[in-house]
């Protein structure tokens, strides 16, 4: 979501709260009534508008180039559009929460003490919504079939598990987070950073005073232990470690029975817990963050991208200048020391590009903090019955101008990336036709091919027109293939965001995208990874732009299948058609102390905490993981 300033309307005086308040939830249910007894036939219903002065709702297009339409209760009046916007200006787009005010033309933003009656009324909508029976229904979308969703409407977090055992050995205990007001968002974010050991490690170097809980293993697998750093946390990581450690800490299991009394069931419903006030950290979050003041709900990821990259930021504002830090060179020789978010979050995904005239090769990096993979629709989905393979690059003819396209171990190693099978893995006991998060994954770093207005300029083949004195000076174009890859070492925490909210029609207007995808607890990246050393090979037996890519690293295949598993360790649960709607809510896998089982599920959901078996886990539709590095799967 963008971050926009608030600025005072003149026209919000015009809204007649008792009006909507009486009015929008029997509008709803009627409207949701009618659709259910007639399904609409258009995939893709108008957007809705409401008008906050007088509770009228009016349809647009639509086209993303469609403007907010004025109130059909006012007549038409074309020569006088002025005093028609006067009289009804503000009107509330009913999917996304947007208000538009017609005699500004302009949008019209909530901030605390600004518009804040705008907020009253989006509280009144996503109330008559939930009442209403959901968004689906409001605004006419086609159903959706049960190989699409989880088989409920999935707004509503699940309810305690009834189980026919008679006990279950283990206690737990973990601490849920105080609700402020509409920050489900927040603290579903917050419970999994809490259980993200790395990060835990981390942040404890930067203030060695905060005390790591007894049962937490610094032994981590495939991790090392960071150096302890002299740099002082910053105003939003002291008030990060203190929730999250303290999350963690009172977070545990233990073998039955227990001096407390008789082991917990799960028939007892949420564990008695008391929960944590998290405003020390929100507030910090609010005053750094303006979207955050209008206590609206937000998006979960958005918040953990912004807090991981303002830590970040704090502790590469506190070691700048420090000329004693030791540290690796960048591609520009420049002499840098990773933050902690970086140690435990950051990767690199690298780019490579083949030009299909020549064969010469070119590789950027970018660094990034998590994956964010979109949910193939039917027209992207690999088959699940075959294992489709990419159009590979044509073969070369050999041309004396361009060595490259005779050299076959040169063009043996393009082939092994750029052949590259979709994954269609189904994880165990899947159907066939289920989208799984590997599938996901596969089709993010899936080979594609650049032609038509998309092919690439290519600087090989640009000089060796300029050396044969063609006459233009414009760049050579030519097709080309291009594929993504994550560059080893893979980082110790994969966060991965599925693309769970879509924009359709009008600008600012998203709709949640409620197909299931399938998980597990274990994830392999061995076929999307790469190491500098293959790179290298690739980019530098070409010349074309070898920078940091050109020596590598010796060790070839050991340096590409080092650290490529994963365990999950939690993730984030939108419940609900749209995001300003749902709640979220997460599951965090739980430490048994004893180490005699493996660790257990827990549901958190604001201050409600219960134990859930993997099953309801795997059922859930999240859009937010964290996967922890493991050593062996």
């Amino acid at each position: 979501m963008a971050e926009h300033e608030a600025t005072p309307c003149p026209h919000v005086s015009s809204i007649d709260l008792a009006v909507l308040s009486a009015t929008v939830p029997r509008l709803l249910s009627a409207r949701a009534a009618s659709i259910r007894a007639n399904p609409p036939s258009e995939q893709i219903p108008p957007v809705l508008w409401l008008c906050l002065t007088c509770a009228t709702l009016t349809p647009s297009g639509v086209s993303a180039f469609d403007p907010p339409p004025r109130c059909s209760a006012l007549p038409a009046s074309p020569n006088d559009c002025s005093t028609v916007a006067l009289a009804h200006p503000l009107t509330l787009e009913i999917e996304s929460g947007l208000c538009w005010c017609h005699a500004c033309n302009a949008d019209v933003h909530v901030a605390p003490g600004i518009n804040e009656l705008v907020d009253t009324c989006a509280g009144v909508v996503c109330h008559a919504i939930e009442d209403a029976g959901g968004m689906d229904d409001v605004l006419g979308f086609p159903s959706q079939s049960s190989s699409d969703n989880t088989g409920s409407s999935d707004f509503e977090p699940p309810e305690p598990i009834s189980d026919a055992a008679t006990g279950f050995p283990y206690r737990i205990t973990a601490p849920g987070l105080i609700n402020l007001g509409h920050t489900c968002f927040f603290n579903s974010a917050m419970q999994n950073l809490s259980h993200c050991r790395p990060l835990l490690l981390r942040l404890h170097t930067l203030d060695p005073h905060l005390p790591l809980p007894p049962h937490f293993s610094t032994a981590l697998p495939t991790q090392p232990t960071p150096t302890p750093t002299h740099v002082h946390p910053g105003p939003l990581t002291t008030p990060l470690s203190t929730i999250l450690l303290s999350v963690f800490s009172r977070a545990s299991g233990s073998l039955a029975p227990s001096p407390h009394g008789p082991p917990w069931t799960p028939k007892q419903g949420y564990l008695p817990n008391t929960p944590i006030d998290p405003t020390p950290l929100f507030a910090v979050v609010r005053q750094k963050w303006e979207m955050y003041r209008a206590m609206r709900e937000q998006d979960s990821h958005e918040v953990v991208r912004r807090i991981l990259d303002g830590v970040g930021e704090e502790q590469d504002a506190a070691v700048r200048g420090d000329e004693q830090g030791q540290g690796s060179a960048d591609s520009t020789g420049t002499k840098y020391r990773k933050n902690v978010v970086e140690e435990v979050f950051g990767g690199t995904i690298v780019s490579l590009l083949v030009c299909d005239a020549c064969k010469s090769a070119r590789a950027t990096r970018e660094p990034t903090l998590d994956l964010l993979v979109p949910i193939p629709t039917p027209s992207t989905s690999p088959d699940p019955t075959t294992t489709t393979t990419p159009s590979p690059p044509p073969t070369p003819t050999p041309d004396p101008r361009f060595p490259l396209t005779s050299n076959p171990t040169h063009l043996d190693r393009l082939a092994k990336f750029f052949q590259f099978q979709r994954s269609t893995a189904q994880p165990p006991g899947g159907s066939a036709g289920v989208v799984t998060l590997e599938a996901c994954i596969a089709n993010l770093f899936a080979p594609e091919r650049l032609d038509g207005n998309d092919s690439v300029a290519c600087d090989t083949c640009s000089a060796a027109a300029a050396a044969a004195s063609s006459p233009s000076t414009a760049p050579t174009r030519h097709p080309a293939q291009k594929r993504l890859l994550l560059l080893t070492p893979l980082p110790p925490v994969l966060v991965i965001g599925v693309k769970r909210f879509a924009a359709v029609g009008y600008t600012g207007r998203v709709r949640k995208v409620r197909k299931a995808v399938a998980f597990g607890e274990h994830l392999d990246l061995g076929d999307v990874i790469v190491g500098e050393r293959e790179v290298g090979e690739i980019v530098g037996s070409g010349g074309a732009e070898g920078g940091p890519f050109a020596t590598g690293k010796a060790g070839g295949e050991v340096e590409m299948k080092e650290g490529t598993k994963y365990r999950l360790r939690s993730v984030v649960v939108h419940g609900g058609s749209a995001v300003w709607t749902g709640h979220f809510y997460a599951y965090v896998r739980v430490n048994v102390a004893g180490g005699a089982r493996e660790d257990v599920w827990v549901y958190a959901s604001d201050t409600k905490v219960r134990y859930a078996e993997w099953d309801e886990v795997s059922r859930a539709q999240a859009y937010l993981f964290f996967y922890e590095r493991v050593d062996e799967v």
